[in-house]
């Protein structure tokens, strides 16, 4: 079973912050901060314990965020543990690493800070046996033009980027990956997490868990984020925090 994840949140958001002036997993989405949504989903599905990995800039501010939403306004009792990363100019790849000798378990979630999902993805995820990716054969809510693509070949993955073509899946931003996984042979400069798990995948049969149009989408830009809040990609919103409720967050 897995009862353990990483949120990378160490990214600082430039581009966001050059188009909004507000550090993106501090932007509202419908009351709640763009962060509280991979956390409180991932708490919904089980998720007993939770590392979040922040930057030396905001990650006080980021740390307050969470435990104020978390423990304070939404009473859970979830067990959070933060790691600052100093050098966040070197992706998140790097952030990962930070957070490995926090884990207790071999097997856990990680997750993207700025994508929004609903607790079954999770679901779905947790029911593999080892490494898998998530990934959307069919995705909705997103701009694929933006989206991070996942390559295969005979259903196992190859590469893992932007701009791959021909592509399968589109990367959903939450996985399960190993500790045993080679992290010292693939972690190497510039450390992005798409070249991690495209080592990976040279070394090891990894699949990918396919979400089929599933409710997610990420922010990356601001229409993005305007497309999520206000426009087309809105339902995805309404039925996260449909799955909340149902599974019994007070929201």
């Amino acid at each position: 079973m897995i009862n353990e994840a990483v949120v990378l949140a160490a990214g600082l958001s430039k581009r966001f912050r050059r188009d909004t002036g507000v550090y993106k997993v501090f932007a509202d989405l419908d009351g709640f901060p763009l962060i509280a949504y991979p956390v409180i989903s991932l708490v919904s599905s089980g998720i007993e314990r939770i590392i979040v990995v922040v930057n030396h800039v905001y990650g006080n501010k980021v740390v307050n965020v969470i435990e104020d939403i978390v423990h304070n306004k939404l009473g859970l009792d979830t067990d959070i543990a933060y790691v600052v990363n100093t050098r966040p100019e070197l992706g998140n790849g790097y952030s990962l690493y930070l957070a490995l000798p926090l884990l207790h378990t071999n097997r856990f979630i990680v997750s993207m800070s700025d994508h929004v999902y609903t607790p079954s993805i999770i679901d779905a995820l947790k029911k593999s046996l080892s490494t898998v990716l998530g990934g959307d054969s069919t995705p909705k809510y997103i701009d694929v033009n933006e989206a991070t693509r996942i390559q295969v070949e005979d259903e196992c993955v190859v590469r893992v980027g932007k701009n791959i073509t021909p592509y399968k899946y589109v990367d959903i931003g939450v996985h399960v990956l190993e500790k045993t996984l080679p992290f010292n042979e693939c972690l190497k400069e510039p450390y992005e997490f798409s070249q991690l798990l495209t080592c990976f995948a040279s070394k090891r049969v990894i699949r990918v868990v396919d979400v089929k149009g599933s409710p997610w989408a990420d922010v990356d830009t601001y229409d993005e984020y305007i497309r999520l809040t206000k426009g087309s990609s809105r339902i995805v919103i309404e039925e996260v925090k449909k799955e909340w409720r149902m599974r019994g967050i007070r929201i």
